[in-house]
C-alpha cells in the first residue's frame, strides 16, 4: 500500500506540473530585512533593475546601507540555473529537499514564518515550468504570497548552497530524467 501511495503522489505531481496552471496569487512586494531594518521593495522596482539597471530610491536606499554592489546583485536576481520542474518537484518532495527548504526558508518566508517551506517549494517548481530554468527574480516573482520576506544577511550563503543542490541533483539525475523525458513525450 506504501508504494501506490507514493505512487499516485508521484502522479499528481506530475499531473499538476504539466497542467500548467500558474499560481493564482504572486508576490507584489519584497520585504528585506537586515538586522532591525525592513525595506519593502516592489516586484516591479526589482524587474525594471534587472532588466535595466535602474534603481528606485528603495533600492538605493538598501544598497547604500548594505554596502552591496549592484551590477553583483543584478546578475544573481538574473542568473538562469537550468533544471527540470519534474526533477525540482521530486527532489524538494524527498527528505534531503525538505532539509534544504527548510534551511532556505529561513532566508524567504512568509511573514508569519508559517508554511514557507511550502510557499518555497511551490515558487521554485513554478520558476521552473515554462523554460526549465530558475533565476532568483523568477522564484520572488512566483512566491504565493503577496510579500515575501528575506533575510539578506544570509542571502549570498543560502543562494550559493541551493545553487550547489540543484547542480549536484541535476548532475546525478541526468539520464534517468532523460528517459522519463522521453518515455512521456511517447504518451
Amino acid at each position: 500500500m506504501p508504494k501506490l501511495w507514493q505512487l499516485l503522489l508521484k502522479a499528481s505531481v506530475v499531473l499538476v506540473i504539466l497542467s500548467g496552471n500558474h499560481p493564482a496569487l504572486a508576490a507584489e512586494e519584497v520585504v528585506f530585512t537586515h538586522g532591525i531594518l525592513n525595506q519593502s521593495v516592489s516586484i516591479e522596482e526589482l524587474e525594471q533593475f534587472a532588466s535595466t539597471g535602474e534603481m528606485s530610491p528603495s533600492l538605493e536606499f538598501l544598497f547604500d546601507y548594505s554596502k552591496q554592489n549592484p551590477q553583483v546583485v543584478r546578475s544573481v536576481l538574473t542568473r538562469q540555473i537550468p533544471t527540470n520542474q519534474i526533477l525540482m518537484a521530486n527532489v524538494f518532495n524527498s527528505a534531503p529537499g525538505e532539509l534544504v527548504l527548510g534551511e532556505t526558508s529561513q532566508l524567504f518566508h512568509t511573514k508569519s514564518h508559517r508554511a514557507s517551506k511550502e510557499a518555497l517549494r511551490g515558487a521554485l517548481i513554478a520558476s521552473a515550468r515554462d523554460d526549465n530554468q530558475i533565476s532568483l527574480l523568477e522564484l520572488l516573482q512566483n512566491y504565493p504570497t503577496k510579500q515575501v520576506y528575506i533575510n539578506s544577511k544570509s542571502l549570498g550563503n543560502t543562494v550559493k548552497n541551493v545553487t550547489n543542490l540543484v547542480n549536484t541533483v541535476e548532475d546525478n539525475f541526468e539520464l534517468p530524467l532523460t528517459l522519463l523525458k522521453d518515455w512521456i513525450e511517447g504518451l
